[in-house]
């Protein structure tokens, strides 16, 4: 509204002037007491048409000053607006960095864990292996997982041979309602289990008893998933190996 003023205010002055030289025209004629059918109709039209003329163009001038203004506030508005669309991308964009920033670290850590794990399950499985008391585990169903070379030595059994099978048709009938047999189930149900005597066969039917113990495997949430298994107690095992081998 500010910037229409000035061209308002010069419209008023030129309409002004044109009323006043109009008047001033009627003025003299009056003094000279000129008939009015006699005043000049050219100086009449010529100031009428002079008025019509500033007052067309105080309104011509009037609506293109209020269009600049608008526009100008508009591309004012667009250019803030820009401006503002600019800044959020580049917010965007840097978020996206470092959001790509967490990932690529997370990754890494992803790998390095991986890596960790993996060399941890290795050492395990290698120990494992090579323990010379014979074990096994047994996943949340009571079927073998993992036979040890101990194991395999002792009962003639290879891994292939015992893996997702259940102990009573490994060791047979005598290790149905054993302490043994209760100690594992003691186990899966979260129990206390303390080391009990083991009576079981070989496949070649040898008769082989020691001392058993039974562990739980738990997760992260504390839940029994397994159970690692251990006989021990050597001399005993192999001595009642001996004493059971048929003479030569």
């Amino acid at each position: 509204m500010r910037e229409i003023l000035p061209v308002l205010l010069a419209g008023t002055v030129v309409l002004g002037c044109s009323a006043a030289l109009f008047v001033s025209h009627l003025q003299s004629q009056s003094e000279l007491k000129v008939d009015p059918s006699e005043w000049n109709p050219a100086t009449i039209i010529f100031n009428v048409s002079f008025a019509c003329l500033a007052l067309t163009s105080i309104t011509l001038l009037t609506v293109l000053k209020l269009r600049s203004t608008l526009h100008r506030e508009e591309v004012a508005r667009l250019s803030n607006e820009l401006a503002e669309t600019e800044s959020q991308r580049e917010q965007l964009k840097n978020r996206v960095n470092e959001l790509n920033g967490e990932i690529t670290s997370l990754r890494y850590d992803f790998h390095s864990m991986s890596a960790i794990q993996s060399a941890t399950l290795e050492r395990f499985t290698t120990t494992f292996r090579k323990l010379p008391t014979p074990c096994f585990t047994l996943n949340e169903l009571g079927r073998v997982m993992e036979w040890n070379d101990a194991a395999i030595e002792l009962f003639g059994l290879q891994p292939h041979e015992v893996v997702d099978k259940e102990l009573i048709t490994l060791f047979g009938r005598e290790f149905v309602a054993t302490p043994a047999q209760d100690s594992v189930y003691s186990v899966f149900l979260n129990y206390p289990s303390d080391p009990v005597e083991f009576r079981g066969s070989t496949q070649q039917g040898t008769l082989v008893t020691g001392m058993w113990q039974c562990s739980p495997v738990l997760n992260n949430e504390g839940r029994v998933v397994g159970a690692v298994t251990t006989l021990y107690d050597t001399k005993k095992i192999q001595k009642d190996v001996l004493s059971n081998e048929p003479a030569a």
